[in-house]
């Protein structure tokens, strides 16, 4: 059975992105690829669902992963690793003496080669999909300007402002957000989504009484696709942190409700099952944190669950004891990744701040539950190479 993984990535491109789907000439289809520290610098690391090892994916044990080693990984930015048609892309960012540069890189795993495809300047929003680097700014005129690079090409193309980027694609057919709303949120929500061809011409639009917020494009099995409806609140504005998932059969255009209470978590879809985990109603009081004077919670208890989207039949799958991130998921190799941080309460440093005086340093643990999804086992991974790690 085929399974899908399913992330929400809010940009500020003024348009609705679903997370690319995994490659399938990628040679690092059993690994989660991730930013984090080895010989005290930053650089891609790799992390095998099924044994639980992790390593650089540099293959020199004596790099250093800087600028001046010759290493291909070497300044990474978190979150913008891309895999598309067998090879790696990703941002790197990194001080040279004229300040800060930032690329899109382009890394071919079997020539071990790299190649710089754009140099960014200034800020916008930005990210990979369809195969493509898309950006949008405003230049030193104030004028929006968009574009995008074809990763395969390496050739960048200067977009019409009036160009309709897709969010997904179904076969030969691609999704478009349908924006019509302005007003808060303008420019996240959409009225409904259509399908069409590469050129934007629609063929058939979906929900378009529903307000959306994200269409879940690689959630799309048996023709059925998910998307993220926010719930109005009554001075009439839309709660993105409260919202019902809803499922739509694109060949019937039949439309039911999922969940009516999914909340801003993000899911993973396995067949007819989602898996998530979710904030509950009374969450376990993990410690007193001193910077804040208050109590801290495992708002999620560590709890994922998994929901038939056909019947809406909900069970608990799983108890980890793990302060789970709702929004922090992923698949790989047919395993469902689950991430973590734990803090200890009662293992601190005081540290002096001249901004707030005493400032309370606690140890956070973080890591992975990785499940098998066929039987429920898993395996806890602490991550050893955590650039956030604190002691």
């Amino acid at each position: 059975m085929k399974k899908i993984i399913v992330l929400a990535l809010a940009l500020t491109l003024a348009l609705l992105f679903s997370c690319g789907k995994k490659d399938a000439e990628s040679p690092y289809k059993d690994y989660l690829l991730f930013v984090g520290k080895d010989q005290g610098a930053s650089t891609i690391m790799k992390l095998n669902v099924h044994s639980g090892s992790i390593s650089p994916l540099c293959q020199d044990p004596l790099c250093r992963h800087t600028a001046d080693s010759g290493c291909h990984f070497f300044g990474a930015v978190t979150g913008t690793i891309y895999q598309y048609g067998g090879k790696l892309y990703f941002q790197r960012r990194y001080q040279s003496a004229a300040g800060v540069v930032s690329y899109v890189i382009g890394y071919d795993p079997e020539e071990q080669s790299e190649k710089s495809l754009y140099e960014i300047t200034g800020g916008g929003g930005m990210g990979f999909s369809l195969g493509y680097f898309w950006r949008s700014y405003e230049d030193e005129n104030g004028d929006k300007v968009s574009l995008r690079v074809d990763l395969a090409a390496g050739k960048l193309e200067t977009l019409d402002e009036n160009y309709q980027r897709p969010i997904g694609q179904y076969g030969k057919l691609y999704f478009y957000p349908i924006y019509d709303l302005g007003g808060q949120y303008g420019e996240y929500l959409t009225h409904g989504f259509a399908l069409g061809d590469s050129d934007g011409n629609i063929s058939k639009k979906y929900a378009e009484d529903k307000i959306i917020q994200l269409v879940c494009t690689d959630s799309i099995e048996d023709d059925i696709v998910l998307f993220y409806c926010p719930k109005q609140r009554d001075d009439g504005k839309y709660d993105l942190e409260d919202q019902t998932l809803w499922a739509c059969n694109l060949k019937t255009g039949e439309e039911w409700l999922v969940n009516d209470n999914i909340g801003d978590v993000y899911f993973l879809r396995d067949g007819d099952s989602i898996c998530f985990a979710n904030w509950i109603d009374d969450p376990p009081v993990v410690g007193f944190d001193l910077n804040d004077n208050k109590e801290r919670y495992n708002r999620t208890g560590g709890k994922i669950w998994r929901q038939n989207i056909r019947t809406g039949e909900i069970e608990l799958f799983l108890e980890t004891g793990h302060c789970l991130e709702a929004t922090s998921i992923d698949m790989i190799d047919d395993r469902l990744l689950f991430a973590y941080t734990d803090t200890d309460y009662d293992d601190y440093n005081e540290i002096e701040n001249k901004h707030v005086g005493i400032w309370y340093d606690y140890k956070e643990t973080r890591g992975w539950v990785i499940i098998n999804p066929a039987d429920g086992r898993f395996i806890d991974v602490v991550n050893t190479a955590d650039i956030y790690s604190r002691r």
